[in-house]
């Protein structure tokens, strides 16, 4: 089976207290809310939309020790899955790999992190 690309496209706003997505039709003009970050932190965090446009990843960034969080959020349903990661040095960065990068796995059982 061959994956398809993924035709949603995704924007953040943001404003002094929180970080909005939403989804973007760009031949209507049209976007409709998906979620938001709230708190005064927001610029700490980076995201990406998957390669089939399923699944947004986010991650604070942070260079010392400790735990770091990546958090999944679908965008069908909006379900949310956090993944702790102990003992980390930081994550500075996060991508998903393009969709032919690991053979043999779907879209959404793709690597979505690297460390720093």
């Amino acid at each position: 089976m061959r994956a398809v690309p993924s035709k949603v496209c995704i924007v953040s706003e943001f404003s002094a207290n929180h970080l909005d997505f939403s989804i973007f039709d760009p031949a209507a003009g049209k976007r409709d809310p998906l979620t938001r970050m709230e708190g005064s932190d927001w610029y700490l965090y980076n995201w990406t939309l998957s390669p089939d446009g399923s699944t947004i990843a986010l991650a604070k960034y942070q260079r010392l020790p400790g735990p770091a969080d990546i958090r999944l959020l679908h965008i069908a349903g909006g379900k949310e899955r956090v993944l702790t990661l102990k003992d980390w040095t930081g994550i500075s960065s996060l991508d998903w790999p393009p969709m032919a990068a690991v053979s043999g796995l779907p879209p959404h059982r793709q690597p979505a992190f690297r460390r720093s």
